[in-house]
C-alpha cells in the first residue's frame, strides 16, 4: 500500500508542476480533476485496508472470547 501512495504523491507533485507552469483554466481544471481522482483512489484504498484490519481484530477478539469460555 505504501508504494501505491508514494506513486500517487509523485503523480500529484508532477501535476502540481504542470498546473503552475501552465496556468490556463483548462490545465487547472484538469489538475483539479486528476487530484480529486487520486484522493478518491487513496481514500478507497485506505477504507479497504481499514475494513481488513477491522475484520482481523473482530476475528481475534472472537477467538479470545472463545478461549476464555472454554
Amino acid at each position: 500500500m505504501c508504494v501505491c501512495v508514494c506513486c500517487f504523491i509523485q503523480e500529484m507533485r508532477e501535476m502540481t508542476v504542470l498546473a503552475y507552469s501552465n496556468s490556463q483554466p483548462v490545465s487547472r481544471d484538469l489538475w483539479k480533476h486528476e487530484l480529486t481522482q487520486a484522493v478518491g483512489e487513496i481514500r478507497q484504498m485506505f477504507d479497504n485496508k481499514l475494513e481488513v484490519m477491522r475484520e482481523q481484530m473482530e476475528s481475534n477478539c472472537t477467538a479470545k472470547v472463545g478461549e476464555q469460555a472454554v
